[in-house]
């Protein structure tokens, strides 16, 4: 529905947010934003700018020139934003990612909200991950700072089942760094492994689909690891970057297969940022 530009409150006034990523026509955010600044009776416009890796720089030089409040970034930025920034939070600096920029006076600082927004999702649904065993599949763009949040929130031990791919190694580098940072132990294994997959499934908060995009080669077993969770009452959290309706599919899969199978199961779909 078009907005009549004389109903709008926008005025020389009105400060600036906005996304960054590559592709971001499809995102909610600008209207989800801007409907929640007017309800909390901020003066704020969000719109969402295509910006390249190549492009960013120039697009965080101009944000802080005009004195942009802050920003978001989605795909391919939230590594590429780092170098760029004054100050990173502890989430972060730990994750290697960012999703969110704050401009405090000219001070760029990232932090990361998808660990955040992850775990109070489990907890909001009463899986509560402290001292819990948690289970990946997949190793995509929001998955180092789901992990992240997760081990500084006390979750004792995770697994990250991976396609043995290009970035194998970047991510086993990655678990390395939050055993030795955290009291957490994370460990990666190749999504091609069933016996190792099949030994894995003990975990509280369960498996956690974190792929960016529905629309990869190879997904992961979900379908036959959600049948063992069901099983065993544990919770599966999807975190794919899915359309509202896709969700809503999902969910009603999901409360099909617990009434087919007996036992537990939570889904918690991903909104986009």
């Amino acid at each position: 529905m078009k907005t009549n530009i004389l109903d709008t409150s926008i005025s020389g006034h009105t400060n600036l947010l906005c996304l960054l990523g590559h592709p971001v026509e499809h995102s909610i955010s600008p209207r989800m934003h801007t409907i929640a600044a007017n309800h909390l009776g901020l003066d704020y416009a969000y719109l969402a700018f295509d910006i390249t890796e190549e492009q960013l720089p120039t697009a965080v030089h101009a944000l802080r020139l005009f004195g942009c409040r802050g920003w978001n970034l989605t795909m391919p930025l939230k590594r590429t934003i780092i170098p760029l920034l004054d100050e990173l939070s502890e989430a972060s600096a730990l994750a290697g990612s960012v999703n969110t920029v704050v401009n405090d006076r000219g001070r760029l600082i990232g932090h990361t909200t998808d660990g955040i927004g992850f775990i109070r999702a489990l907890e909001d649904r009463g899986c509560s991950v402290k001292g819990t065993k948690m289970t990946i599949l997949g190793a995509g763009g929001v998955a180092t700072p789901m992990i992240a949040q997760a081990a500084m929130d006390g979750v004792r031990e995770i697994s990250v089942f991976k396609r043995k791919n290009a970035t194998f190694a970047e991510t086993e580098s990655f678990a390395h760094k939050i055993t030795q940072q955290t009291s957490c132990r994370v460990t990666v294994y190749d999504m091609a492994d069933d016996a190792a997959l099949l030994l894995d499934h003990g975990g509280h908060a369960g498996a956690c689909h974190v792929n960016w995009s529905p629309k990869v080669d190879v997904q992961p077993p979900v379908d036959h690891f959600a049948g063992l969770l069901v099983e065993r009452n544990r919770a599966l959290a999807d975190a794919r970057l899915v359309a509202a309706g896709e969700a809503e599919e999902e969910v009603e899969a999901a409360e099909a297969l617990k009434s087919e199978r007996g036992g537990g199961l939570r889904v918690l779909p991903a909104a986009d940022v």
